[in-house]
């Protein structure tokens, strides 16, 4: 699974990168079809955005955005809902067969 990071506007800690990889790490759980996951975080004005994309083999691609007033908020709801659809994805297929 290819993972990318990127930070627009705004340096993020070590720390914080490090908690960010380690929360994506755990997306392997819904099977090797996960291709590669991408993390765009931006920061304006008080306001945190987190985007995710996922690229999932066979079922295009799954996109779950969250904007709150801090980071990590942001970052546990998009995670909470590109969670939800990876799950939606996985059923469907294991359903199905």
């Amino acid at each position: 699974m290819n993972k990318q990071i990127s930070i627009l506007h705004q340096d993020v800690p070590k720390g914080t990168r490090g908690y960010i990889e380690s929360r994506l790490d755990a997306m392997h759980l819904f099977g090797n079809r996960l291709d590669s996951l991408t993390a765009r975080l931006d920061c304006t004005h008080e306001e945190h955005e987190v985007e995710l994309i996922a690229g999932v083999g066979g079922a295009g691609t799954i996109v779950a955005k969250a904007t709150t007033t801090t980071l990590m908020g942001a970052l546990d709801e998009a995670i909470d809902r590109m969670t939800c659809q990876l799950r939606k994805v996985h059923d469907k297929r294991t359903n199905r067969h």
